[in-house]
């Protein structure tokens, strides 16, 4: 059994980078017809009285579920034409307590929230879901916050999971075993929402789940900030899913020797200081070890434009990365990556975890994110 289950993660783990998918409604696994409870006019048999009013595969008139029996008006549907999705009706056992309802009725990332569980984690991946809804919000409307997101992957398998800088594929602090434990978290998360008895099904539901995102990507695409809301209300797989991969990024650059280059508000001149310090100490790391390489991870705050905020931090990254290749080490062991505006942005728990206490509490968090961190790795 413990095989049988490491492998199915290891699977699960290699379709979300592969840009394959999967969802989490009742409907995995089989046709309409097994999978709508509303519907008993499964067969065409001549002992069925409803056989002709049997339900299509698709409905078109339910958007929150297009397999829902409770969209189509027949006398074989108790819930005859009533949402199942909405706030408040007889097929809907959540009643007021669905979030799907009234501001987001059809969430792709969670179609029909079954009484609206709310799972709980730690407080780190509780604050990195709550930095998803608060980033939505401030830059909704902003330049660059209403800019449709460009996905990896192909047309026809967008890859939800790597929208963000942190969770692409080729993050190199990464760790897999990390990722492995992410999707674990989030697949366990799931069969406990869903009351789903066995892993095989949880993770048979994690990839369908995987699969409804991408279908909607592919039809509808979304914006930034369309993106970090359905995140952060998709707290049933997804949310907990990149928030731990955000996590894993952190915790990578705690365990590895990192220092920080703080810059000026709309800067990217490196101050010489550092030349003597962290990246003078990078440099003879490096020397020492031919094996090691290092990161850059550029940083810009919230403020103004999300798209010169982006620039920004890349000029920054790209700075410090000159700054290192002129103090001797190998352009081909200097990697870089910029966040702009996306989580996680350095706050006190990120900077407590960095040994940065001290330094976010004299400057405050909007100079910690005008920075880039430098890994070694």
């Amino acid at each position: 059994m413990r095989t049988t289950r490491s492998f199915l993660l290891l699977a699960l783990a290699g379709l979300l980078w592969l840009g394959c998918g999967g969802d989490a409604e009742s409907n995995v696994g089989a046709g309409p017809a097994a999978a709508n409870p509303c519907n008993p006019c499964a067969t065409r048999a001549a002992t069925n009285p409803c056989a002709a009013k049997s339900l299509p595969t698709r409905v078109a008139a339910n958007p929150c579920n297009p397999c829902n029996p409770c969209a189509a008006k027949n006398a074989c549907n108790p819930c005859a034409g009533r949402n199942p999705c909405a706030a408040k009706n007889a097929c809907n056992p959540c009643a007021g307590r669905n979030p799907c309802g009234g501001a987001n009725p059809c969430n792709p990332c969670n179609p029909c929230n079954p009484c609206g569980a709310k799972t709980a984690y730690d407080p780190e991946i509780e604050g990195l879901i709550r930095e998803f809804l608060s980033t939505s919000r401030e830059i909704a409307g902003r330049p660059g916050g209403e800019q449709m997101l460009d996905f990896p992957g192909t047309a026809e398998k967008p890859d939800w999971f790597q929208a963000l800088v942190v969770t692409r594929a080729d993050n190199p602090l990464l760790e897999e075993d990390c990722k492995r434990e992410a999707v674990k978290l989030s697949v366990d998360s799931l069969a406990s929402v869903r009351g789903l008895g066995s892993e095989e099904a949880a993770v048979r539901a994690a990839a369908e789940h995987i699969r409804t995102h991408q279908d909607f990507v592919k039809s509808h695409g979304i914006s930034y900030s369309g993106y970090l809301k359905e995140l952060a209300e998709c707290r049933a797989f997804c949310a907990p899913l990149v928030a731990s991969l955000l996590k894993c990024q952190v915790l990578s650059v705690a365990r590895s020797v990192h220092g920080i280059v703080l810059f000026d508000i709309d800067s990217d001149e490196v101050n010489r200081r550092y030349d003597r310090g962290i990246l003078a100490k990078m440099s003879e790391l490096l020397a020492r070890d031919p094996d090691a390489k290092v990161v850059v991870i550029g940083r810009a705050s919230k403020i103004g434009d999300l798209k010169y905020n982006r620039r920004l931090s890349a000029r920054r990254a790209l700075a410090v990365r000159d700054r290192l290749i002129a103090l001797g080490v190998p352009a081909e062991r200097v990697e870089t990556m910029w966040l702009g505006w996306e989580p996680p942005q350095i706050d006190a728990w990120v900077a407590d975890e960095y040994g940065m206490r001290n330094l976010f509490r004299v400057k405050g968090k909007l100079a910690l994110n005008q920075s880039a961190m430098v890994v070694m790795y």
